[in-house]
C-alpha cells in the first residue's frame, strides 16, 4: 500500500496517546486500502477547515496601525508594474491533472504572453532554484492547483508577495475569509476564460491597474505558521475532545477533489491532438 506524503505522530504525553493523520497535499494524491486506519487516528490536521487541526500553507491577519502607517509609507515610494519586464509565469511539475490546467493556459495565451517552465514547457536553465530567479521579472503567476479539492489553496498563492506577483488563481468556491482580499485574479470570477484572458492583459498594461492589487498589503500581513507549532498548541490546549475516527477512510475520501474521469482522460487525449474544448465553471 502506497499513501502519498503522509506522515503519521506520534505524540506522548506521560502515558497519553495521540494518534495524528498530517497532510499538506490534495486528497487525490492518495491511494491504497485506506480501510486499515479505521478506528486509529484520532485527529486529523490537514488543509481541510473541517479538521481538528486546520492546516493551511499560510494565513493573514490585519495590520496593526503601527504597520499599516510604515506600509503605507513604503507603498507611496514603490512602483512594482516599473520593476517588471515580462507577463506571466507558469512553473508546472505535472501536466496531466484533473484540474485541466493545460486548457486554462492555453486560452490566457491568447491574451497575454505566457512563459512556461517544468515538466510542461522550457526546462530551467541550470536547475530549479534557477526557476525561481525567474519570478521578479514577471508581473503575473498562473498560481493553479493541479486538483479542484474542497479547501484546498497551493502554497505558490501565498508566495506570490515576496515576489510583488499577481497571482492568477482557478477557485470554484468561495474562499473568503481564507485568502486575502483583492490580492488575486481568479478566471472563474469571470463569464468565461476568454474574459479573464483580457482583462488580465488589461492590468499588464495598466500601471495604475497593476499596483492597485498590492494595496491589500496596506492593511493585511500574511504569514505562514510551524506546523507542529499548531500540533504543539492543540495538544496544550487541549481543546479537542477525546476521539477516533472509526471511519477514517470515510472521512479522508469525502467527495472533497474532482476525481479523474473517462471525460478528463480523453480531453488530454484531445488537447495533445489540438482539438478545442470550452471550459464552463
Amino acid at each position: 500500500m502506497i499513501i502519498y506524503k503522509l506522515t503519521v505522530f506520534l505524540l506522548v504525553d506521560w502515558i497519553v496517546f495521540v494518534w495524528i493523520i498530517y497532510h499538506t497535499e490534495p486528497l487525490s494524491k492518495m491511494w491504497g486500502n485506506l480501510r486499515v486506519f479505521n478506528g486509529v487516528f484520532n485527529w486529523t490536521q490537514t488543509y481541510r477547515r473541517d479538521s481538528d487541526i486546520f492546516n493551511p500553507y499560510g494565513e493573514f491577519r490585519p495590520t496593526t496601525n503601527e504597520e499599516t502607517q510604515s506600509v503605507t509609507k513604503h507603498l507611496v515610494s514603490k512602483n512594482y508594474f516599473r520593476e517588471k519586464n515580462n507577463s506571466a509565469l507558469i512553473i508546472n511539475s505535472y501536466c496531466n491533472d484533473n484540474a485541466r490546467r493545460f486548457r486554462i493556459v492555453d486560452i490566457l495565451s491568447k491574451y497575454i504572453k505566457v512563459d512556461k517552465y517544468g515538466e510542461c514547457g522550457s526546462g530551467c536553465p541550470d536547475n530549479r532554484d534557477s526557476c525561481e530567479n525567474l519570478h521578479p521579472s514577471y508581473k503575473f503567476y498562473l498560481a493553479f492547483e493541479n486538483s479542484y479539492c474542497r479547501d484546498y489553496i497551493t502554497e505558490k498563492y501565498w508566495r506570490r508577495p515576496m515576489y510583488h506577483q499577481i497571482p492568477i488563481v482557478a477557485w470554484r468556491q468561495n474562499y473568503s475569509g481564507l485568502v486575502v482580499p483583492n490580492s488575486y485574479i481568479n478566471v472563474f470570477d469571470f463569464p468565461d476564460i476568454g474574459a479573464a484572458g483580457r482583462y488580465i492583459a488589461e492590468v499588464d498594461r495598466n500601471e495604475t491597474l497593476f499596483n492597485s492589487y498590492f494595496e491589500w498589503m496596506k492593511h493585511y500581513k500574511t504569514y505562514g505558521r510551524c506546523d507542529l507549532c499548531r500540533t504543539c498548541e492543540a495538544l496544550h490546549t487541549k481543546r479537542i475532545p477525546h476521539q477516533v475516527y472509526s471511519n477514517f477512510e470515510g472521512w479522508l475520501t469525502d467527495d472533497t477533489c474532482q476525481k479523474s474521469t473517462q471525460y478528463s482522460i480523453c480531453d488530454k487525449v484531445m488537447y495533445d491532438c489540438n482539438i478545442e474544448l470550452t471550459i464552463t465553471k
